[in-house]
């Protein structure tokens, strides 16, 4: 390129710079429309409105007359003067989710079967919150998921969950997770809800705690447990009523069919479903060889007992019988031939057939004064009680861990178990009592004990509340059936027809 052709190449660049920057914005300045006048203050709303609807360049038409409030005015109502705001209501859950997206996911309070829901139940035993999710549904996504809205809240802390938490799983039947629920106890409960895709919502649920007194009445058609549920109570009921009469009454041996019952209960309901019986409030069963009882709970000392509607005590001081068994092979008898010996000499307690390894318990509360082996005795457990009596428990086959001589026994704790050591024919427990320093009958004396009956000082708030235990009772009428028959004299104790055996 001549050095002519390169002037006249950068004049035409300078040319084309200069018609950029200036010339072009220039033109477009030139036809842009005016701005508009400013809008005077305080101008009517008619004018606003003509002078909007007039095009532009063109002449502003006489505008209307000005309007009033009466042409404003609607409902010809006056406003007074200005109403408050009212209160925002309390945002609840429901109203919080509703807030999130993907409301239209959310799943609260699912049940079984819903929707395809499956429900995964259980303890956490020694497995991890992940370990749980894992053993149901591939949804791993939500183990994350969860386990941040929990930290969120900080309800609770997943490395601090028990062998014995319980926790509900709920899933949609393509596996993904719709809720958690956590349960530290009845009354202690989290849910963390799915509130979307990704997302979760954790919460503690209130759960109502109720009492509730259940009145019923029955008649037995076979055991008495099952002739309870078929009352409609639960079979939690049955150990509740044994332990008032557990000393007095064997209701193993003694109930017949077409015997009768009633109890008025107390319930306690958690989260709207039955949890448990607190205490049983009045109690009748009128049996063709049990008799007519009854038995009404009031509180002394600050401890629910029961009493017959007279005030002696329905309940005994000592156990019914040491053991259970199958028969007594051998009563108290000053006289009696010896099967071994074949020579007369006194029998001073009775023989108690069970197998061996049969638990034996304490009668009542003392101090151990003796355990070992004792010649003809066997294996042999001696409890020293209050009132100079001491219980004897001999021919044991073993003696139950961590015994001492000297330490503290309880009615109803263990000793031994059943055996066949020492001069004995067969597996039995050999049962006395010494009493001041004489061996006693244990049936006659541990039939004739009770514990104290109402002192006169609570008689008259007794009666009361007798009176009205039995107005509880007479809302469940009793059903018809054979009448009661005074028991037969037998012994407290015994489980099943006599059998041979045993000395």
């Amino acid at each position: 390129m001549t050095l002519r052709h390169h002037r006249v190449y950068v004049l035409v660049c300078v040319a084309l710079v200069f018609a950029a920057v200036f010339a072009v914005p220039v033109t477009f300045l030139q036809v842009r429309p005016a701005p508009a006048a400013p809008v005077a203050a305080g101008a009517s709303l008619p004018t606003l409105v003509a002078a909007a609807a007039t095009p532009a360049g063109a002449a502003t038409p006489a505008g209307p007359q000005a309007w009033t409030e009466a042409d404003l005015d609607a409902v010809g109502e006056d406003e007074g003067p200005e109403a408050p705001a009212p209160a925002a209501p309390a945002m609840t859950l429901a109203d919080a989710c509703r807030r999130l997206p993907g409301y239209g996911t959310i799943f609260v309070e699912p049940q079984p079967g819903d929707e395809g829901i499956q429900v995964f139940e259980g303890t956490f035993g020694r497995r991890t919150f992940f370990e749980v999710v894992r053993s149901h549904t591939r949804d791993l996504d939500a183990v994350a998921a969860i386990a941040e809205a929990v930290r969120r809240t900080q309800l609770f802390d997943f490395r601090r969950i028990r062998p014995d938490d319980r926790y509900r799983l709920f899933c949609a039947a393509d596996g993904t997770v719709r809720m958690f629920e956590y349960s530290r106890s009845e009354t202690e409960m989290y849910h963390v809800v799915r509130a979307g895709e990704a997302s979760f919502v954790a919460h503690q649920v209130e759960v109502p705690v109720e009492d509730r007194v259940t009145r019923v009445a029955g008649r037995v058609e076979g055991a008495l447990a099952r002739s309870f549920v078929a009352a409609g109570l639960d079979a939690s009921i049955m150990p509740l009523v044994t332990d008032i009469f557990s000393y007095s009454i064997n209701f193993s041996r003694d109930v017949r069919r077409g015997d009768r019952f009633r109890v008025a209960v107390e319930e306690r309901w958690v989260g709207g479903r039955f949890h448990h019986y607190t205490r049983i409030l009045a109690f009748e069963y009128v049996g063709q060889l049990i008799g007519s009882v009854q038995a009404y709970a009031f509180e002394i000392e600050g401890k629910t007992r029961f009493f017959a509607a007279d005030g002696s005590s329905v309940q005994r001081v000592f156990l019914a019988a040491p053991c259970r068994y199958e028969a007594i092979s051998s009563r108290f008898d000053p006289n009696r031939m010896h099967p071994v010996l074949h020579v007369r000499k006194p029998h001073e307690g009775i023989d108690l057939v069970a197998p061996t390894g049969t638990p034996v318990y304490a009668i009542a509360d003392g101090v151990l004064a003796f355990h070992g082996e004792k010649g003809p005795n066997g294996e042999l457990v001696v409890v020293q009680h209050p009132g100079d009596m001491m219980s004897y428990y001999a021919h044991l086959s073993a003696y139950a861990p961590n015994l001492r001589d000297g330490m503290p026994i309880r009615r109803g704790q263990l000793l031994g178990y059943v055996g066949n050591t020492g001069r004995s024919t067969g597996p039995h427990l050999h049962f006395g009592i010494k009493l001041r320093g004489e061996f006693v009958d244990p049936e006659t004396y541990l039939r004739s004990q009770r514990a104290r009956p109402v002192p006169p000082a609570q008689m008259e708030a007794f009666r009361a509340r007798v009176a009205e235990l039995k107005a509880e009772l007479a809302r469940v009428p009793l059903p018809d059936g054979p009448a009661a028959a005074a028991p037969p004299p037998a012994p407290e104790v015994g489980y099943a027809p006599p059998a041979d055996g045993g000395n």
